[in-house]
Formats: C-alpha cells, sequence, structure tokens
C-alpha cells in the first residue's frame, strides 16, 4: 500500500475549512460535575412543577372529555330503565363519571406538587446546608444570634422575677415556671438548636482542615464514583460522605 503524500497546497486547504481551530481547540472540560445538595434540591423542585404542569394539562384534557361526554346526552335525559338504551346509556355516565375523577385527581395530584415544589424552595432559601460554601460562616453567625436570643430571654425572666416577687412566692412552682415571659420548655428548645447548630459547625470546621468524614455503607442505587468514575452498583460496598459523594473502597478521593 503506497503512502498517501500531503502537499502544502493541501495543508494551506485544510487550515482554510477550519481544520487549525480544531487542531489548536482546548479539550472540552468534563460533562457530568457534582451537584450541591442545594442544587439537587432546587433541580427536585423544578422537576416537581414539570410534573405538576403535565398532570394539570391531563386535568383540562379529562374535563373537557367529560364535558364533551356530557353534552351528547339531552339535558335532564333520565335512563329509560327496561329500554333498548339502558345499558348504553349507564356505559355513557360511567364513561363522563370517568373523565371527571380523572380530571379531580390529577388537578389535586398537580397541587400537591406545586405544594411540596414550594416547600423545597422555601428550605432551600433559608437553610444552611454541609456543602455551601459558606456554611460554616453562616452556622457561627446562627449560633451567636442564638446565643444573644437566649441570654435575652433569660434576662427577661430576671427582670420579671425582680418586679413580681411577692406574687411569685404566693404561686406554686409550676405557676411560677409557666408566669415568666420565657417559660422553661422555650429555654430547653432554644438550647437543643444550639447545641445542634454547634456541632455542625464542629464537623464542619473539622472537615475544613482534615477531610469529608467518610462512613461505609451499601449503595442504594446505580451511581459513579467520584473518585475514578467507575460505576457504582446498587448493593456495592462503598465509602460515603455527603460533601465528597461516594466512592469505591480503597479509591483515591479527588480534592
Amino acid at each position: 500500500m503506497s503512502a498517501v503524500q500531503i502537499t502544502a497546497v493541501d495543508l494551506d486547504q485544510w487550515e482554510n475549512e477550519g481544520g487549525a481551530i480544531y487542531a489548536d481547540a482546548e479539550p472540552e472540560a468534563p460533562r457530568h460535575t457534582r451537584m450541591t445538595y442545594r442544587e439537587r434540591r432546587i433541580a427536585r423542585a423544578e422537576k416537581l412543577r414539570g410534573w405538576a404542569e403535565k398532570r394539570e394539562q391531563r386535568a383540562e384534557q379529562a374535563y373537557d372529555r367529560a364535558t364533551e361526554l356530557g353534552q351528547q346526552i339531552p339535558f335532564g335525559q333520565p335512563i329509560l330503565v327496561g329500554h333498548y338504551s339502558e345499558k348504553g346509556h349507564r356505559a355513557h355516565l360511567a364513561r363522563i363519571d370517568s373523565a371527571m375523577r380523572q380530571s379531580c385527581e390529577s388537578s389535586a395530584m398537580a397541587a400537591r406538587m406545586e405544594e411540596k415544589a414550594d416547600s423545597i424552595e422555601y428550605q432551600a432559601k433559608h437553610a444552611i446546608y454541609n456543602d455551601d460554601p459558606d456554611a460554616i460562616d453562616r452556622l457561627a453567625a446562627k449560633v451567636a444570634k442564638l446565643e444573644a436570643q437566649r441570654d435575652q430571654m433569660k434576662a427577661a425572666n430576671v427582670t420579671y422575677r425582680n418586679e413580681h416577687q411577692s406574687e411569685l412566692r404566693a404561686m406554686t412552682a409550676y405557676q411560677r415556671s409557666t408566669a415568666v415571659p420565657f417559660p422553661s420548655w422555650a429555654l430547653t428548645n432554644i438550647g437543643a438548636t444550639i447545641r445542634t447548630a454547634r456541632k455542625r459547625l464542629e464537623q464542619l470546621q473539622r472537615e475544613a482542615v482534615s477531610g469529608p468524614m467518610f462512613r461505609t455503607t451499601s449503595a442504594r442505587f446505580d451511581s459513579c464514583c467520584a473518585g475514578c468514575g467507575q460505576p457504582i452498583e446498587k448493593g456495592s460496598t462503598i465509602r460515603y460522605a455527603r460533601g465528597a459523594g461516594a466512592h469505591h473502597v480503597g479509591c483515591e478521593v479527588k480534592a
């Protein structure tokens, strides 16, 4: 087989046709990038709204079908019992009822999907997720705000007790605990919220220094390893961390 000779004219024609552009082009970036938990929640809300829109379309189609079937029967026409038309009349009414039920069910499902999407978007707007870039700063600010609120609550109770000592002496222990501006259960609740937020903050601060904390578990669905990109089969043993994703056991964690 003879070798193909490429002349300067061929190279000039190749460059003029755009070959040089493709030769010098940089490689494309990877198509699949790991989404943050916030992005996944927002994507979930958008998917729910898409499903709700389709459900609304089904509801309208079913309602139009029920209306069309209803118009085929004269208004007020009763079922003629014993007449040859009785069977067809009842079947026609059953089709109307079925279409109207489908319309109502699809409309109700669309409303539930819209409500769930609203809830997800509200949570995403106000929540602090562990993989947010500013999660540590926001959690620290949240803890400081809650602690300041608890101090104000305690100060308000102390002021009330100092101003109403004679009335409080005549009360039982339970009455005294409910007479103050902030009962004991309110202080207990805000204290638990502070402990939970502080625990999350300490965990994120540790992970920022030493990396994410992995746990060994079983894959709940088919996916790909965040380290090597190889497929992960459902039920296989993996190492998982929310901020780093799922990895094969022994696979290197990418920074």
